[in-house]
């Protein structure tokens, strides 16, 4: 994938829900129970990666998200994460 901040489905689901990119990334994870841990010294990026709580992608905004995955793995993941599961 590109950088995900100019992905054009990203950026509309960022526009619908008034946040940003990055935020409708960490919410589509949180939403689908994976655990993420962002990483930032800015005070600022900290204040918006935690500050994704106040709203809910709708099941077709996760879908949406979803068909952008290419099953790509970077290379020095443990095998059981590139396991390939329909969610």
């Amino acid at each position: 994938m590109a950088n995900f901040q100019t992905v054009p489905v990203l950026k509309d689901l960022a526009a619908k829900y008034d946040h940003t990119t990055a935020q409708v990334m960490l919410r589509y994870l949180t939403q689908r129970q994976i655990m993420v841990i962002p990483r930032s010294t800015n005070p600022a990026h900290m204040a918006a990666n935690i500050n994704i709580f106040d709203f809910a992608l709708t099941a077709a905004d996760l879908a949406r998200v979803q068909a952008l995955d290419e099953k790509f793995s970077l290379s020095g993941w443990p095998s059981s994460m590139t396991l390939d599961e329909d969610y």
